[in-house]
């Protein structure tokens, strides 16, 4: 570097001139050569003494000044990017232990609720004897139900009582039914159990493997072959029905008005009382074959009733015939169609006994289907087997 004021060599790290003690700026109008220090114009570009080049220096003062720069950027960008890193974290972090706070605050304020009516909706399926179902409630009270059933019945009274349990707002019944199948042994038994209980002891049932069930017996007429037929049919585990009745007139019992007329036709005389037979005289054998005065009282016989007698019975000995049930049973179906009870059915056995079956929809429509049997004439016994299923 030159000094401005007397022209001699300043060293670069002067702070004055060593000459004239000047503070030491360079000389605008020269430059000195870095390896001699002569003095040249700022205009040249070698020096005048050794040659030295001057562009080769300002590349040098370029490039130092550019690196630097670059230097201090890339570390303020590393800088940057350590901290952009650290927030990022630092933010995940934050989040984190938000949704953590919230699901331990959602668990105790809402987690107990749900697990009560939960606990009190299985206890009642338990109760109900359905221990094949289990429910679930979720935050919205709505109790999904899941399982399975042994019919579709079973599986509406579980949705039923989910229903009745207070607080619950929707049910979702997700209930499999599940179609048991019972035992040959078992099936042959009910099903001779019912034709006992139906007047037709005679009749047997037998079951294979494959539940086809055999009939094997004597019935008295084709209403009772059908009657038989029904009973079995009505058993719905039963896959075939092979009929192998055989219809016998002579095995028909009497009808209840020739057993009246048969009874009246042939009285039977008691015997006499032990103490009448001691009340009376003993005779002698004298007294015995001697005519008595007056001959004893004696009743009228009764003649032996003809056929036409029995036919044509007296007004007084005519016994007021049996209903037939096939009728009977044709005319309450009737009637129950008529109010409106398409559910209902009516089955009706020898002793005019009514079973009433199916379902209504209330336990009003229920006395409406009894009122109907009981109001119908020649009804001996009403048998309940209408269930109420609310819609």
């Amino acid at each position: 570097m030159i000094c401005y004021r007397c022209k001699n060599n300043i060293p670069k790290d002067a702070a004055k001139c060593p000459v004239c003690g000047v503070k030491a700026m360079p000389f605008v109008g020269a430059k000195a050569c870095p390896n001699c220090g002569t003095v040249n114009p700022v205009s040249a570009r070698y020096c005048i003494n050794d040659g030295y080049s001057f562009d080769l220096m300002d590349r040098e003062d370029i490039s130092g000044e550019y690196d630097d720069e670059q230097e201090e950027e890339t570390e303020t960008a590393t800088k940057k990017k350590k901290h952009g890193v650290l927030r990022f974290f630092m933010w995940i972090f934050i989040a984190i232990v938000c949704l953590v706070g919230s699901a331990v605050v959602g668990y105790h304020i809402f987690k107990p609720q749900n697990y009560l009516l939960e606990k009190q909706a299985a206890d009642a399926l338990a109760n109900a004897g359905l221990k094949e179902v289990s429910v679930r409630v979720d935050l919205s009270k709505t109790a999904k139900l899941t399982g399975t059933a042994k019919d579709m019945h079973e599986k509406t009274f579980a949705e039923l009582i989910v229903k009745k349990i207070p607080k619950i707002i929707k049910v979702e019944n997700n209930i499999v039914v599940s179609q048991v199948v019972p035992k040959p042994e078992e099936l042959e038994k009910t099903i001779n159990n019912s034709l006992n209980s139906q007047g037709f002891p005679g009749v047997v049932v037998s079951v294979n493997t494959a539940l086809a069930a055999s009939i094997i017996g004597t019935v008295p007429s084709e209403y009772d072959r059908n009657k038989v037929l029904s009973i079995v049919k009505a058993n719905k585990d039963v896959k075939d029905i092979r009929d192998n009745l055989h219809v016998d007139a002579s095995t028909a019992q009497p009808p209840a008005a020739l057993k009246a007329l048969s009874a009246m036709a042939h009285p039977t005389t008691p015997p006499p009382s032990p103490e009448a037979t001691a009340a009376a005289p003993t005779s002698s054998p004298t007294t015995a074959s001697q005519p008595s005065a007056q001959p004893p009282l004696t009743p009228n016989p009764t003649p032996n009733p003809t056929a036409e007698s029995i036919q044509r019975p007296q007004p007084s000995a005519v016994v007021s015939p049996t209903s037939d049930p096939h009728t009977l049973e044709a005319t309450i179906n009737k009637t129950l169609k008529s109010v409106g009870l398409t559910k209902v059915t009516a089955e009706v056995n020898e002793g005019l006994e009514v079973t009433l079956k199916g379902t209504v929809s209330s336990t009003k429509d229920k006395g409406k289907a009894f009122d109907t049997a009981k109001h119908t004439k020649g009804v001996s016994k009403i048998r309940d087997k209408v269930f109420v299923v609310e819609p």
